[in-house]
């Protein structure tokens, strides 16, 4: 049991009011209905309360706090949770901006796979249709020397019979 005078050591329902404190609610049969109070707003409270993402600075918090469980609480506030769950949120959050990551690094480079693989393709049809070019060219010059051969050769054989004839 804690013995710091701002500890309540006493056990059961207990009701904040920023005047009084901690005190203990009183114990009412169940046909009482009891209105509870409603305390007016304490000055000492700051106007905006942090919330768990936001760690506000000392000098942040101007008005003094009087209460000194309201102190530890907002102190508390201030200090972030160090439990092994935050740790593994920590990690498990880590994890997945790193997936993102390498997520966004494979759609890259399978945009890059597959504009290569589309330059690719299209070196392939262009090397065919040069290939193409040139076994038409290459055909050509053939049909022309087989032209040529047998020109030469019907020359040849006229020349041949005129000059074995005379």
């Amino acid at each position: 049991m804690n013995t710091d005078p701002h500890f309540l050591s006493f056990k059961g329902l207990k009701q904040y009011t920023p005047d009084a404190g901690w005190a203990i609610v009183p114990q009412y049969p169940k046909h009482v209905r009891v209105e509870s109070p409603v305390a007016p707003p304490s000055a000492s409270l700051p106007v905006e309360v942090p919330t768990s993402t936001e760690t506000p600075q000392r000098s942040e918090i101007t008005e003094p706090l009087t209460d000194t469980l309201i102190r530890e609480l907002f102190e508390q506030l201030q200090v972030g949770p160090t439990d092994d769950l935050t740790q593994a949120w920590c990690v498990i959050a880590s994890d997945v901006n790193q997936l993102s990551q390498h997520m966004a690094l494979h759609r890259e480079l399978q945009e890059q796979l597959t504009q290569l693989n589309q330059e690719m393709t299209d070196m392939r049809q262009n090397i065919l249709l040069q290939l193409q070019q040139v076994q038409q060219a290459a055909d050509q010059q053939l049909v022309s020397a087989r032209l040529r051969s047998e020109v030469s050769l019907l020359a040849y054989n006229k020349l041949t019979s005129k000059l074995s004839t005379a």
